[in-house]
């Protein structure tokens, strides 16, 4: 039979207080190693209902007190782990080294020009795009400060020109070398003046057709 005490009595007010110093320590040992309520009933050796009341104000007899603060104690010798995983008794059990994606750090995004730098291919003559090209064989990538898709020669001339392009200008290669994105090789024109180097540049056939290409206008 239980022993019933006088709330009134000395013996009651230690079990009060040793009850509640008992439930402080077993909150603050939960808190400070983020235990789930099942942790703490293994340690103690009772149910994890009997841990979800006593820290909801319920009363702890003083032998389940001593117990409480005696494991409290030895969890508070323990080393703090780090919080990095938040999950279920499966995890904690079967894969304790489990960190999820959420957790892990990651890499720093890249920049633009980082972005774009990446998909060219220097040689001693022209710096080759290998980035996605269109049909007619001038690489495209997509431009943020735009927003919008972007031609790789037009972009380069952006990154070596703080972003401008000349009002009314076309950027255009002068190697004839549609992959080129080489700030030497590439110069704004109007269409007046592209056609006019056109003019030099294009060979003629005595059939009248082109037997050379060149760069085209983009």
């Amino acid at each position: 039979m239980a022993r019933i005490y006088r709330k009134d009595s000395v013996k009651w007010e230690l079990r009060k207080k040793t009850s509640e110093e008992a439930r402080k320590a077993l909150r603050g040992v939960m808190e400070s190693r983020n235990l789930a309520y099942l942790d703490a009933a293994r340690g103690v050796g009772v149910t994890r209902e009997a841990v979800r009341l006593w820290l909801e104000g319920g009363d702890l007899r003083p032998k389940v007190a001593s117990k409480v603060l005696a494991w409290a104690a030895e969890e508070a010798k323990k080393p703090i782990p780090e919080p990095v995983r938040k999950h279920g008794w499966w995890f904690k059990k079967f894969r304790p080294d489990f960190i999820p994606l959420k957790n892990i750090p990651k890499p720093p995004k890249p920049t633009d020009e980082e972005r774009f730098w990446q998909y060219v291919t220097k040689t001693n003559t022209c710096w080759v795009w290998t980035g996605s090209q269109t049909r007619s064989g001038y690489g495209k990538i997509w431009w943020p400060p735009i927003k919008n898709a972007e031609y790789a020669h037009r972009a380069s001339w952006r990154i070596a020109h703080d972003g401008n392009i000349p009002k009314g200008k076309i950027i255009a290669q002068t190697c004839g070398n549609s992959t080129c994105i080489r700030p030497d090789h590439l110069i704004a024109q109007t269409f007046g003046e592209r056609n006019r180097w056109w003019r030099e540049r294009i060979q003629w056939a005595p059939h009248k057709k082109r037997c050379k290409t060149v760069a085209g206008v983009r």
